[in-house]
């Protein structure tokens, strides 16, 4: 007891330090500074606003100031070395005494340590954990939601998960049941809505239902894909050569690379002769190789490496940071662990503005600070930090509404549908199986567009939005009471759309568009969209 708290002492005293050195920050670009001094013997990136640290054998996690957030008494023992995980979804996967379980972000066990392994992060609520040689899934309260019977199993991405059966592998939705067959040989995880699998030997692309999908011209392997864009291989003489396609099948980079990763912010890493650089999504060059080692682009940055030093470049290959760390980890949250004479410490990113991505993927100069302010407060899925000036379609809209509710209520969508005490029904619609859509349909947040449709990748309309953002509201139980709207459009407003207008323009959450209109019928960006939900959180 007595290590915690000197160990909490050193780190409040340190954090002090940290605004000292913040007030410093000058010329950051060339010579950056640290904000949270090099004190630890281990240090990782930041997620969820936290990171774990280690100090002379003492482990816990620090926040964005550099405060203690809380320790983690650690057992060593001759058999076993505790560890723990990065958070993801408000839990971290701990391994105490040879068994696993999950923390919460105040440092209390939410799941003891009892399974002999388990999967490394919770992901759509749920975490794949294994007793005995079998697997199955827990939620956050530990409630076992799919019994222990696989062999195997993956995390959940867009509502399935891949299981193992008998050497045979298909996937499951987040309740248990088994919606496409176990029949493979090998798949990968759903991303963009598709999946790689082989059987029979051939390799081939499934969407969310199982159907094959085939995209023309024939590749030996397709791995799945990112952001639009698909990793094919083409093998000739036991040579295998990586490249891109999109969505459609067009071939956007030839299979030309050693080894090539998913793109991420618009950009993936390729390996040429044992070194690495970036290309964007037109197949061009915009770091040609040349690095050691590389990591993707987080918040506009990617570390990289050449004889035995870190540093950090921005997307036009600029290296914003020179490299000069003897190792360093991801920006996250604003912050990046690096590692400087054999201790670590933490420093800001050179340009927070410059965590927006640049160009035609930025929001206008309208919408970019309180855009920011948004990613700031935790209100905007990473996966939507892009394409600002893009139509947001009903999907993305759940999607963003459900996130939403998770960062007010700081719980899990699955423990609050439990906390409301309804659960999910079988899918009601015929094109999507998407689990945030699937919770705000539950919650009363959306509803179908008739016949059994969704239409997920339909364009959001003002009216439409401002229903759901009212929905949302209630669902939080705030007052939703608003007098009438009076705009000169007035007539063309759907009666069930009303009342909802009244709300969000009465709290200052939508305006309307000029010369007293609301316009109810026009299309809603994404940009838009943030903006309403940061006025929804803040109002």
């Amino acid at each position: 007891m007595r290590r915690h708290i000197c160990f909490k002492l050193m780190c409040s005293i340190m954090g002090c330090a940290v605004i000292l050195l913040g007030i410093a920050n000058t010329g950051f670009a060339q010579s950056p500074v640290f904000v949270i001094p090099p004190q630890y013997d281990a240090a990782w990136p930041f997620s969820e606003g936290l990171a774990q640290i280690e100090q002379d054998g003492q482990h816990g996690y620090i926040d964005t100031t550099g405060q203690l957030a809380f320790p983690l008494p650690h057992e060593y023992t001759e058999n076993y070395n505790d560890y723990t995980w990065n958070f993801s979804e408000g839990m971290a996967k701990i391994l105490r005494a040879g068994k696993y379980g999950f923390i919460d972000n105040t440092g209390e066990d939410r799941i003891p340590p009892q399974y002999d392994d388990s999967a490394d992060f919770f992901k759509e609520g749920l975490a794949a954990v294994s007793k005995g040689g079998k697997w199955g899934f827990i939620d956050k309260n530990g409630q076992e939601v799919v019994k222990l019977q696989y062999d195997e199993a993956g995390s959940f991405y867009e509502g399935r998960a891949w299981v193992r059966k008998n050497g045979k592998m298909g996937f499951i939705d987040t309740t248990g049941k088994e919606v496409i067959p176990i029949q493979y040989e090998s798949v990968s995880h759903f991303s963009d809505g598709l999946a790689s699998v082989t059987k029979n030997g051939q390799s081939f692309l499934i969407d969310l239902t199982g159907t094959e999908v085939h995209l023309g011209k024939s590749f030996d392997y397709v791995i799945g894909f990112d952001e639009g864009m698909g990793v094919v291989i083409k093998e000739e003489n036991f040579d295998l050569k990586y490249g891109f396609i999109d969505k459609s099948g067009n071939v956007v980079v030839e299979p030309q690379y050693e080894r090539v990763l998913g793109f991420k912010e618009g950009i993936a890493r390729v390996q040429q002769n044992g070194v690495w650089g970036f290309i964007d999504k037109t197949g061009k060059e915009i770091v040609k190789p040349q690095y050691h080692n590389a990591s993707d682009f987080s918040e506009g940055l990617a570390r990289v490496s050449k004889n035995m030093k870190y540093g950090f470049i921005d997307k036009t290959g600029n290296e914003v940071i020179p490299l000069q760390y003897e190792f360093a980890g991801d920006f996250n949250d604003g912050l990046a662990p690096v590692q400087k004479r054999y201790k670590w410490g933490y420093i800001a990113h050179p340009a927070p503005e410059s965590r927006l991505p640049s160009g035609s993927d930025s929001p206008d100069d309208w919408a970019a600070d309180g855009i920011s302010v948004a990613i700031e407060a935790g209100l905007i899925p990473p996966a939507l930090q892009k394409d600002y000036r893009n139509k947001i379609t009903r999907q993305e809209f759940s999607t963003l509404v459900i996130h939403f509710i998770e960062a007010q209520t700081g719980t899990g969508i699955d423990h609050f549908l439990l906390e409301k005490n309804v659960s999910m029904p079988e899918p009601p619609f015929t094109d999507t199986v998407d689990k945030d859509v699937l919770a705000a349909y539950t919650l009363g947040i959306v509803s179908g567009k008739g016949a059994g449709r969704f239409d997920p990748e339909g364009s959001l309309t003002r009216e439409e939005a401002a229903v759901m953002l009212r929905n949302t509201a209630n669902v939080l139980d705030l007052d939703t009471a608003a007098p009438p709207a009076s705009f000169a459009d007035n007539e063309l407003i759907a009666g069930w759309a009303y009342d909802s207008v009244a709300y969000v323009v009465s709290r200052g959450i939508m305006n309307g568009v000029g010369n007293n209109e609301f316009d109810p019928k026009g299309s809603y960006t994404r940009q838009q969209a943030y903006l309403t939900i940061l006025r929804l959180f803040d109002p």
